[in-house]
């Protein structure tokens, strides 16, 4: 005897059905656990990190207003972000995929730093004191 394949289908009632056997599930009715304009502002970058870091360490290297990705604004974004694991990984040790992002980090912060030594050296030592970076 071969089963028909499970099909989900609600009824008024909020009543779920799944497949020919199995008894119905009531369904809880959705709600979302809160909305965007109702988190406190406390609250709201902790959900979205990166964007609230990127205007404070890119306002001062930023070549121009709209600047993104120039060489020193990845770098200024890069060091936030090794700040930010670094204080991570004091509590938590043994976090070794962590551990394994800030490596990536530095070294492509590294690249770039050396990239931009070789074709900038005055934004580069700019930079260097500006982030408080050894040489």
């Amino acid at each position: 005897m071969q089963l028909a394949p499970f099909k989900f289908t609600l009824r008024p009632g909020n009543r779920l059905i799944r497949g020919p056997f199995l008894p119905s599930v009531q369904v809880p009715a959705f709600r979302p656990l809160f909305t965007t304009s109702s988190l406190p502002q406390t609250i709201f970058p902790l959900f979205s990190p990166p964007y609230f870091m990127t205007k404070t360490a890119v306002g001062s290297v930023a070549l121009h207003d709209k600047d993104t990705g120039s060489a020193d604004v990845q770098i200024a974004r890069l060091t936030e972000r090794i700040n930010e694991l670094t204080e991570h990984l004091k509590g938590h040790a043994k976090d070794h995929s962590s551990r394994r992002g800030l490596l990536k980090m530095v070294a492509r912060r590294r690249s770039l730093l050396d990239y931009l030594k070789d074709t900038a050296t005055e934004r580069y030592l700019k930079l260097l004191e500006g982030l408080n970076l050894r040489k």
